[in-house]
C-alpha cells in the first residue's frame, strides 16, 4: 500500500496534538456511566452491561448475606457498538506553505469532526424523541424536560429547574452533569453581587466549573444532529456509554498504525492509521474508534429544548 520512502505526516509530536483535541472534546462522555473495552472489537456487535438500579437500603445484619432478586436487579442494558472514522486527505505539502502548519490544522479539523460526531452519537439515546409545543417525548422513555430554552432566556432559574428535577429523582447533583451550548452557559453567570458567593464557589482559576453543584461541560456544537434539543442535565445513570477500538487487518501494510490513549476520559483510545494509495500516490490518513450508548434511568436526564 505504501511507496518508496513516504514521509510520515502524522508523527509522535503533532498526534499528541489530535489527542488533546480529543480528550476536550469526548471528556462529557462521563456524563455516563462510561465503559471502555479492552482489546478490539468488531462493529456492529453488541455488548450487554449490568447496571444496578434498584438498590436495597442498608439495614442491620442479621445472620445472612444474601439478597432478594426481586429487591435488588442488575438490569442488563444491551449497547449496540458503530464504527465511526473520520477518512481524510493529506494535501501536498509544497515549498510556499509551512508543512508544519498544514499538518497541525489537517490533523486539529479532523480530530475535532470526528469527536463532534461521537459525542452526539454518544447522546443520541437521551435526547433522540420529538418535541411537541408542550412535551418533549422521548422514543427511550425520557420524559423531564424544560421547553422553548434559548440561548438568550436560558437563565440560572432555568438551571435550578434542572437541578431540582434530578434531585427529586434521588440523584446526588454533584455527580449529574449540565451540557449547554457555551452561548447558553454565558447568559447564566450571575451579574448582581447577591450572588456573590455563588460566583466565587463556581469559578476555578477564572473559569466556570459548575452549576448548582452539577459539573459543567459547555460545548461548541449541538448535542443533538437536528438542532431540537439543545441540552441537558443528566447523572451517570442516564444512559451507558462503550468505547473501544475496531480490529485493523493488514497493519503492517500502512505507513504508520498507532492507538492513543486520552489523559482525561480514563481507557477512551482513538485509532489512527496512514497510508498512501499504490497507483494514484494521494496520501491519507484516518481517525476511528468504536462507540456505543444505550439508555439506561429513564428518569436521569431533564431534556433541554
Amino acid at each position: 500500500m505504501a511507496t518508496s520512502n513516504p514521509t510520515i505526516y502524522a508523527t509522535d509530536e503533532y498526534l499528541d496534538l489530535a489527542v488533546k483535541k480529543f480528550d476536550r472534546l469526548l471528556a462529557p462522555l462521563t456524563t455516563f456511566t462510561y465503559m471502555p473495552l479492552q482489546g478490539t472489537q468488531i462493529a456492529k456487535s453488541t455488548v450487554s452491561v449490568g447496571l444496578v438500579q434498584n438498590q436495597l437500603s442498608a439495614s442491620i445484619f442479621t445472620g445472612t448475606y444474601e439478597v432478594s432478586s426481586t429487591t435488588d436487579e442488575v438490569d442488563q442494558v444491551a449497547v449496540n457498538l458503530q464504527h465511526a472514522h473520520k477518512a481524510f486527505f493529506w494535501p501536498q505539502l509544497g515549498a510556499d506553505i509551512n508543512p508544519l502548519a498544514v499538518i497541525e490544522s489537517t490533523l486539529h479539523t479532523n480530530a475535532q469532526g470526528l469527536g463532534n460526531f461521537v459525542f452526539q452519537l454518544a447522546c443520541a439515546p437521551i435526547v433522540s424523541g420529538s418535541v411537541s409545543a408542550s412535551i418533549f417525548t422521548s422514543a427511550n422513555g425520557f420524559r423531564n424536560a424544560i421547553s422553548g430554552s434559548t440561548n438568550t432566556n436560558f437563565d440560572l432559574s432555568a438551571v435550578k429547574t434542572v437541578a431540582k428535577t434530578l434531585a427529586s429523582q434521588s440523584a446526588l447533583v454533584s455527580e449529574c452533569n449540565l451540557i449547554i451550548p457555551q452561548d447558553y452557559g454565558v447568559n447564566v453567570i450571575p451579574t448582581s453581587n447577591a450572588f456573590g458567593t455563588y460566583v466565587g464557589s463556581a469559578f476555578t482559576d477564572g473559569v466556570i466549573s459548575g452549576y448548582m453543584g452539577m459539573n459543567y461541560f459547555p460545548v461548541t456544537y449541538p448535542v443533538d444532529a437536528s438542532g431540537t434539543v439543545k441540552g441537558f442535565g443528566a447523572h451517570q445513570t442516564a444512559a451507558v456509554c462503550i468505547t473501544g477500538i475496531p480490529p485493523c487487518p493488514g497493519m503492517d501494510q500502512y505507513l504508520r498504525y498507532e492507538i492513543i490513549e486520552l489523559p482525561t476520559l480514563k481507557g477512551c483510545k482513538v485509532a489512527y492509521r496512514e497510508w498512501v494509495q499504490l497507483g494514484t500516490g494521494a496520501h491519507y490518513g484516518d481517525f476511528e474508534l468504536l462507540i456505543g450508548s444505550a439508555a439506561a434511568n429513564t428518569d436521569g436526564a431533564v431534556i433541554i429544548y
